[in-house]
């Protein structure tokens, strides 16, 4: 994914609002409701997300491990999703820009083969509202990130 410049110079609170249940809950977009969002930021430690549909009570999921966490800049972890096969090993980074911090997503696929089905699920789109999402809540909620 492109660097995005999601405004706010204070790096640590784009890693809260990536590691904290009560923040992603609010921007990382999926089905209407996510009674699943548990994350045990540590190295080694796991986070699960699921995503129900309100309307048919089906549910989809994300899952993965810390593999990295160095505060502020950098924040690494595998994903895998429900019902996909193999997993991607996601890497985060935030530098600081004059008075906005860059942030930078690289998503590393186990095989082409894994990374050609992501982009044919429709996830590049998923992840562009996300993370414009993950901008807005930035810039509009900064009050509720300390």
């Amino acid at each position: 994914m492109p660097p995005d410049d999601i405004g706010q110079p204070a790096i640590s609170r784009h890693l809260k609002v990536l590691t904290k249940p009560e923040f992603v809950k609010k921007w990382l977009l999926g089905p209407p409701s996510m009674p699943v969002c548990d994350i045990d930021l540590r190295v080694g430690g796991r986070y699960r997300y699921v995503w129900r549909n309100d309307f048919d009570w089906s549910e989809f999921g994300e899952q993965g491990q810390f593999r990295e966490i160095a505060p502020p800049h950098r924040l690494a972890h595998t994903e895998s999703m429900d019902g996909a096969r193999g997993e991607a090993l996601c890497t985060s980074t935030f530098v600081e820009s004059g008075a906005q911090t860059l942030f930078t997503l690289n998503l590393l696929f186990e095989s082409r083969e894994a990374r050609d089905g992501a982009l044919q699920s429709g996830t590049t789109e998923g992840m562009s509202m996300s993370y414009d999402g993950l901008q807005d809540f930035v810039n509009n909620e900064q009050t509720l990130i300390t």
